[in-house]
């Protein structure tokens, strides 16, 4: 397959297949998108607990929100890393797992945290759950960002000040000037120098107004880690009798798959689409469009959005 990937995450309800079974159903959207367009998966979700239709109605608003919010997160997370990485791609791309995963891996596999987000919870809750979860990691990126930043800085002045060190007389060991603390008032430093000279560099530090002091090394450290922080981006959906498949496909093909899917299943969406003489569906109703744009109804739950009988969702990796 050309190009670079395409996914198309599908709900379809399980009565596409006679027996209304899962497995069979999913077959069923197998045989519509034909191996040709694309590969089909299973993109296994829990059955939620679902309230009333009104309710519903507010969530599918609250999840469009959420969607677009998740998209900023992630965007920054993205420019984090490109700035801190320099623009250098090709690390970047090592940078672009979900739990551990390469993003293919992870959406091939793919299993709702049934844990972390109890699927006989109210769906209000889990919607919650998921704002507080994004608000944290919106702030923990920031935090992280600026806390690099004053690091950077702090390790620029540092650069600074071990150069003055190191020049202020001869046969200074290279690279030696480190910070071993500071308080409000002061900053100790250790330097190292050749012993024929050490007493020339203490003259020059007191000229500069500095206190040195003899100091006998001792072999020994403390060691520090470093923790990476892990980022997940999260899909939602709501099954109860549907079956749920995610299409691996591009650019090209997307549009021959999905043209099987409005063929195949345009008649789930009952009198919503207009038809011909001969009974089929017509996807130019405009008054049908009129009425899904004012409503703010689309493919995608957005408006101006494209309406379909069935869940429908695309996105690409990048």
């Amino acid at each position: 397959m050309s190009g670079p990937s395409k996914y198309l995450l599908v709900s379809l309800p399980t009565s596409i297949s006679p027996s209304n079974d899962k497995e069979e159903a999913l077959t069923a959207l197998r045989s519509t998108i034909s191996n040709d367009n694309g590969a089909v998966l299973p993109f296994k979700i829990p059955e939620f607990k679902i309230g009333t239709l009104d309710a519903l109605v507010q969530q599918a608003d609250d999840l469009a929100k959420l969607e677009n919010a998740c998209e900023g997160v992630v965007a920054k997370v993205g420019d984090s890393l490109r700035s801190l990485l320099e623009g250098d791609e090709a690390k970047i791309a090592q940078q672009k797992t979900v739990n551990d995963k390469p993003v293919d891996q992870y959406l091939r596999s793919f299993n709702w945290n049934k844990v972390k987000y109890r699927a006989d919870k109210p769906l209000a809750e889990l919607i919650d759950s998921l704002q507080k979860e994004l608000a944290s990691i919106d702030n923990d990126v920031k935090a992280k960002f600026t806390q690099y930043n004053q690091v950077k800085t702090n390790l620029i002045a540092l650069q600074r000040r071990q150069t003055s060190y190191e020049t202020i007389s001869p046969m200074v060991v290279p690279r030696s000037s480190v910070e071993v603390a500071h308080d409000e008032e002061f900053t100790l430093f250790a330097v190292t120098t050749f012993k024929k000279y050490g007493a020339e560099f203490q003259h020059k530090c007191r000229e500069m107004k500095w206190t040195p002091r003899d100091y006998k090394y001792v072999a020994g450290g403390k060691e520090e880690e470093r923790k990476e922080v892990e980022r997940t981006v999260l899909r939602y959906g709501l099954p109860l009798d549907f079956v749920c498949g995610l299409v691996k496909t591009n650019a090209k093909l997307a549009k021959k798959a999905k043209a099987n899917l409005d063929s195949a299943y345009s008649y789930l969406g009952g009198n919503a689409f207009g038809r011909d003489n001969k009974g089929r569906v017509t996807k130019d109703d405009s008054a049908l469009s009129s009425e899904m744009a004012a409503a703010g109804v689309g493919a995608h739950g957005g408006e101006g959005s494209e309406y379909t009988a069935y869940v429908y969702y695309e996105f690409e990796i990048i």
